[in-house]
């Protein structure tokens, strides 16, 4: 019987679905993401084992029987990382000519016809843009939470931390967004917080985690949170003006898609990023997924045109 996968690999989370023939799910499941940049083969491998193994035998199926797979990962920065996904789905048993691999963002680029932008934040930023489907990608940022991804999840929680830490000290006033910082983990002294930090150095998920309290802070009240957020923003407008200038799209016109968690929860931070963009490039249109990252690399494995799958980011007044 052939079917067809699509799979989302996130830096949190990974996503798998299953469907036959007609696009009807046979199985759907939700593991542990990552990136080999961060994780490491030999990780990698056990998580896409982890994924695939259970559906394939839940289902009664061969990977030799597989019609089409796509697969869309962060991380896939290189011709020679997307050479080490290929290898780790060959490892499982699919054969290469029925399976792709994109970044995440390069797929979901594939939704767009004309000049287009795909910028994503979540445990990373990036952003990459194309003017049509044969032209070469352009990209800006996505080099790693330590030293780049600004605008992202950790990137907005290493800015908490450090404000948290002068409130401390007296030389700002962030006194909402502390008081939840203390709550949230239990520590409210700068050697508490400091010591928190340098052991969940290398766990962005972890720290991913404190950039929801900068939000609640800002819906508080709190001038500091509203202030971080504000930077978010611009961080994540100059990746999408760098890609832009790239472009040198006719008439600065091109679709903006938004992606990732903090795009898509953070309506601040989504607003007042349309706002710049609008206000630099008013002929953009911003747009993000009405559906899934993984509806789109279902349709993909399934080579069905992608439709019905964008909805407007924000109303053009509220940009």
């Amino acid at each position: 019987m052939g079917y067809f996968i699509g799979m989302d690999i996130g830096g949190t989370y990974a996503r798998l679905r299953l469907v036959n023939d007609e696009g009807l799910a046979l199985y759907e499941c939700e593991g542990q993401g990552g990136t080999i940049s961060s994780c490491g083969v030999e990780t990698m491998k056990d998580r896409f084992h982890a994924l695939v193994q259970p559906a394939l035998e839940t289902c009664g199926l061969s990977a030799l029987d597989c019609s089409g797979l796509c697969l869309g990962a962060s991380g896939v920065d290189s011709p020679s990382l997307k050479r080490v996904y290929e290898e780790i789905l060959e490892g499982l048993g699919f054969s290469r000519a029925v399976f792709q691999a994109y970044n995440d963002c390069e797929m979901l680029l594939s939704l767009f016809g004309g000049p287009c932008i795909v910028l994503v934040s979540g445990t990373g930023s990036i952003a990459m843009g194309r003017l049509n489907p044969t032209s070469p990608l352009i990209r800006c940022g996505g080099w790693s939470y330590l030293l780049s991804d600004e605008g992202s999840a950790p990137s907005i929680s290493f800015a908490a931390m450090r404000a948290i830490l002068k409130h401390w000290d007296g030389q700002c006033c962030c006194a909402t967004l502390a008081e939840l910082f203390a709550k949230s983990t239990g520590y409210d002294t700068p050697q508490q917080l400091t010591s928190w930090c340098h052991q969940n150095l290398q766990n962005k998920d972890q720290l991913a985690r404190l950039a929801p309290l900068v939000e609640q802070a800002a819906l508080a009240g709190d001038p500091c949170a509203q202030a971080l957020q504000a930077r978010a923003a611009q961080q994540l407008f100059e990746l999408v003006d760098t890609v832009a200038h790239k472009l040198k799209a006719a008439n600065d016109a091109f679709s903006l898609l938004l992606w990732g968690s903090v795009l898509t929860q953070n309506v601040a931070i989504r607003r007042e990023l349309c706002r710049l963009t609008h206000r630099s490039y008013p002929r953009s249109q911003a747009c993000m997924l009405g559906s899934s990252a993984l509806d789109c690399a279902v349709q993909l494995a399934m080579h069905k045109p992608v439709q019905g799958l964008l909805r407007p980011a924000e109303s053009q007044e509220a940009c």
